[in-house]
């Protein structure tokens, strides 16, 4: 029996492959019990049945709209169009309308550039408490390091 192998031509390019993350969570004996006892119910592994159940949660959410590749690009969105949770999300999205011009093309949020500013967020958070112009000067100069063609 000869093993057939993919060319390279008929695998999915990268940005179509999907990417899965690892989920690890807790479970009492009873809540394991039940959720294995409804996968197999339905023939399917507790994964594929977990991944049903949200599917059908969601639905009519909306977060499609909020969803990004990138962390900060999510957080982002979610911030400026979505719920705040707490006084942290508010200054954030505070700071997001006053220093908008710079990590915002219109209403497209500039990726590499929250990217960029991120990390660092709670640095400059403190120095727009004390001072928005000290803040301004320093993602300035942040964003400055970045290729002009992101910008």
């Amino acid at each position: 029996m000869a093993i057939q192998k993919r060319s390279r031509q008929n695998r999915p390019r990268d940005e179509e492959r999907t990417r899965n993350k690892q989920l690890n969570i807790r479970l009492d004996e009873q809540m394991k019990f039940a959720l294995s006892f409804a996968a197999k119910q339905k023939g399917i592994t507790m994964a594929t049945w977990l991944d049903q159940q949200l599917q059908d949660f969601i639905k009519g959410t909306g977060w499609e709209a909020y969803w990004h590749p990138s962390e900060p690009v999510r957080e982002v969105l979610r911030l400026r169009y979505g719920r705040k949770q707490g006084i942290r999300d508010e200054e954030i999205a505070l700071f997001l309308q006053d220093f908008g011009d710079l990590m915002f093309r219109d209403t497209a949020p500039k990726v590499q550039v929250l990217e960029a500013v991120w990390p660092d967020l709670g640095v400059y958070l403190k120095a727009w408490k004390k001072d928005p112009m000290e803040a301004r000067a320093l993602l300035e100069k942040a964003i400055a390091k970045l290729p002009k063609s992101v910008r």
